[in-house]
Formats: C-alpha cells, structure tokens, sequence
C-alpha cells in the first residue's frame, strides 16, 4: 500500500499555531507525529500521532456545532427540506453522551487511542477532582452548544433564506479536502512564497463584497481583537488570491452565537473590514509572524528541522490542557503523569533514541522508505 501524503513546512493559521503558546507543542504535533501511523516510525513518532488524536471538549464540541451548521446551510441553499431543529439537538445529546463514556471507559480500559475514536484529554490526564465536576463541565458545555444551535436556527437560517447558490462561494465541509484550502503569500525579506492553510466557514458574494462568516460557540472576548484582526487579513488575503476580490472588498462577521446577553442577531454579530484598522501595521505583525514560524526550520522547502528549534513554554499554565504533556519534557513531572499510569515515560531514553535517528538522518541525507500499514491492522502500544 504506497502512502503519498508529504509533511510540509506550510502555516495553518489559527491564534494558536500562528502565535502559539508553546512551539514544542506544534512541534510534537505537526512534525514529530508525522508518519507516526507508518510500521518504521520512531518511539517519539508513534507517541505524538497517538497523543495528537486527543480532544478537548470546547474544541470537539465546537467541531461538532460547525458540522451540524454547515450541514443546515448545505440543505437551505440547495432548496432541499431543513431538519427540524428538535431532531439536532437530539443528535447532539445522543452524541455529548456517548463520547462522554466511551471517552472515560478507553481510559479506564487503557485502550490505545485509535482512528475516529473519542478520547478526552480531561479524561487521559487527570483534571477533574471528582465525577460530579465532570459531569457538571460536560452539562455546560453541552448547554452552551445547544443555545448556539438553537440561536442559529432561530435567528441565522432566516437571515440567509433566498441567498442564490451562485453567490456561496465558500461553505465550511467538515471532514473533507475542504478543509486544507490554501494559497501562497508573499512575505517581504523570505525568498520564497509560503504556504498558508485556511478554513472559512461561510463566504457569500454580496453585490461587489465577499463577506465571510465566522461561528463562534465561545464567549466574546476584547482581548482576542489583535487575533480576529490577523485572521481577517489572512482570510482577506486567501479571497483576493482564489476569488478575485480586493482586499478593502473582504468584510469578516464573526457571530457569537452563544453570546446570552445579545438579543438580536446584529447583536451577536462584530464585522470586521481592512477600512476599520491600520492595515499596514496588522500586515506588518501577520508578516512578523509567518517569518516566525519559517524560521523553525533548517529547510522550509523541504520541511527539514529539528526539535532544538522548537522551545518550551516558560509557562507551565499552559501545559494543563496540552495533548503532549506527556511526552514533553519541558513539562512538569506531576504533569506528565496519565490517568492510566502513576509515573511519566521514561524522557530521556524517548529523546535519545529521537536524537540518534535525527543524527543518523543527517549524515545519510536521505529518507528511510516507510513501510505503511493499512489503517485497521495498526496496533500502537504506549
């Protein structure tokens, strides 16, 4: 079975790969657990692929929202029947409660994390202090998905009725290639373009503007306006290179849709446009950034670098709810201790034996052929 998947240096821009909290944490996650799947692959490798496939439960559920809203919008602008709004929520109870327990029973049957399974990190490591404080963050989490979907039906859907298929230019399709859209940015002072990966939610053609929608199941948060402004631009960048549309044509509405003190769907909504901020200055750090994150390789075009160039966070908060903690020697022993074991891996020997294959890497400057499995044989152990 050949595999021609390929490991490349480009930037999928979020607030946390683009500005992230801890580097090792994207190094564990985007270069070590690459090929961590294949027979050959590393101690180190096999380690973070597994850890990788970790959620947390804002994230999943948040995926889950925008799997369900894009499946809506696909259904509205194809004039085909909507499902009626009790049937979802259903689905979503159904589907809060059953990877809440197969989550904690893979824990506690320490069955290695596999394919599409759900496996929590507040369930792998231990944060919570009793059952009841799970069940109670669960409950939460599982309201605030449900007053977002219920708002979007309610308030959203009839706000893009009779919205001609021709003007949808982008519709979010969780699961899909969709998901890995790109275009090449030039940056001032690198001598080749980069690569940069986005995903838009909804982008509609309203008279001469492309306007994107961004659904947010979170709390609004001021503190996020620099984060929102860059990934505006990035988006505005993406729109003018695949669709043709000027920058100062590209208007971002990012819409709280868990917002409890809005009432209307204006009030929910904050729009953003390259007319409403310096764009020299936002460019200026989307710019700083890009270089930032090119520089943590020895080789971009090829992908070459090494873990040395990915730095720990010198905050440890930010360890508690990192997938890799386990593995990451920058993280605090008590940290790095599972649910399923009283003590952490044994580090040193992980590094050592990753130090000695890069070594060997070097030298031969060339890449071992990978020997790849089909994916229901692969039995990776811990």
């Amino acid at each position: 079975m050949s595999d021609d998947r390929k490991l490349e240096a480009g930037l999928s821009w979020s607030a946390s790969r683009a500005n992230p909290r801890c580097w090792r944490s994207q190094y564990l996650s985007r270069i070590a657990a690459w090929g961590g799947w294949e027979k050959s692959a590393s101690p180190l490798s096999r380690e973070a692929y597994q850890l990788k496939k970790l959620q947390n439960r804002w994230g999943w559920s948040g995926a889950l929202a925008h799997r369900y809203i894009a499946k809506l919008l696909t259904s509205l602008f194809h004039g085909r029947e909507v499902e009626p709004l009790e049937r979802i929520l259903t689905y979503i109870e159904e589907q809060f409660r059953s990877a809440s327990l197969l989550s904690e029973s893979a824990v506690r049957a320490e069955i290695p994390i596999a394919g599409q399974q759900v496996v929590f990190v507040e369930d792998y490591y231990p944060f919570f202090s009793s059952p009841e404080e799970r069940r109670h963050a669960f409950l939460m989490e599982l309201q605030k998905i449900r007053r977002s979907l219920i708002t979007f039906y309610s308030e959203a859907l009839p706000h893009f009725a009779g919205t001609p298929l021709e003007a949808v230019l982008e519709l979010d399709k969780a699961g899909t290639d969709h998901a890995f859209t790109h275009f090449w940015y030039s940056v001032p002072g690198l001598k080749h373009k980069v690569k940069i990966f986005v995903e838009l939610d909804l982008g509609i053609r309203r008279d001469n503007r492309f306007v994107i929608t961004d659904w947010k199941t979170g709390r609004r948060d001021t503190a996020k306006t620099t984060e929102h402004l860059l990934e505006m631009l990035v988006h505005a960048n993406y729109v003018k290179a695949a669709h043709d549309f000027q920058l100062d044509q590209v208007q971002a509405d990012l819409v709280y849709l868990s917002d409890s003190d809005a009432i209307r769907l204006e009030e929910r909504t904050h729009s953003v446009s390259t007319g409403a901020f310096d764009l020299k200055l936002v460019k200026d750090e989307m710019d700083s950034r890009i270089k930032e994150w090119v520089r943590r390789f020895t080789d971009p075009e090829k992908s070459e670098t090494t873990i040395s160039r990915w730095p720990v966070t010198s905050d440890k908060a930010n360890c508690t709810l990192c997938n890799f903690r386990r593995i990451c020697d920058g993280a605090p022993k008590e940290l790095r201790r599972t649910t399923m074991a009283s003590e952490p891996l044994d580090l040193p020997t992980l590094f050592e034996a990753e130090a000695a294959r890069e070594a060997v890497f070097k030298r031969s400057k060339t890449k071992v052929a990978r020997q790849t499995i089909p994916p229901e044989e692969l039995k990776l152990p811990f």
